[in-house]
């Protein structure tokens, strides 16, 4: 002011006697002290954004890893069992006679196919609807699972036709199964 140097720093001094170069200096480091923090903060804010993103992007990869799982299960069943009765189509049905077969001559065992078609079904459909046949179809579905062993298989071959293929039983055993299956059907 009036042609005197002016200073932010008003010490106990003149200013005439204030040293410009230490206000310099000053002004500098904490220009760059300043300047520290501030990429500091930057740095700790990206290195935890990145945590965070990181962690974000595993939850997702988890949680899309568990959908791939579940939406692969759920088309292999699909594509292996009958959407009407669930139980196994004819392609899974052809893969277990290939397996039960393969276990009879490996273990000298005996296995069983037996072939179901249902009699009149196509009557049932024309008198009372498909509505009531898909009923039909699924009721006796439910029986025949219960009729036989977990380590047997009931499956659908498509329209009315069931088979059924029996693992390990004498023919005492086979017999006592088909005469408990038709006894069922009839009722």
């Amino acid at each position: 002011i009036y042609g005197n140097n002016m200073s932010y720093f008003l010490l106990f001094h003149d200013i005439s006697k204030i040293d410009q170069n230490a206000v310099i200096q000053s002004r500098d480091r904490l220009t760059l002290f300043i300047t520290s923090v501030f990429v500091l903060i930057l740095l700790i804010y990206y290195y935890l954004y990145t945590i965070k993103y990181k962690k974000f992007i595993q939850n997702v990869n988890t949680r899309l890893g568990h959908e791939v799982q579940n939406k692969t299960k759920e088309l292999q069943h699909i594509a292996n069992h009958d959407n009407l009765t669930g139980l196994p189509n004819r392609l899974l049905f052809l893969d277990r006679l290939e397996q039960s077969i393969k276990h009879s001559k490996r273990n000298h065992t005996n296995m069983s196919v037996l072939f179901l078609d249902l009699d009149r079904f196509k009557e049932v459909n024309d008198t009372f609807g498909h509505d009531v046949g898909d009923q039909l179809l699924q009721k006796i579905s439910k029986k025949l699972s219960h009729l036989i062993r977990e380590e047997d298989t009931v499956s659908r071959l498509g329209g009315d036709e069931f088979t059924i293929i029996l693992n390990d039983l004498n023919e005492n055993n086979i017999i006592k199964v088909t005469q408990k299956i038709i006894s069922t059907m009839q009722d």
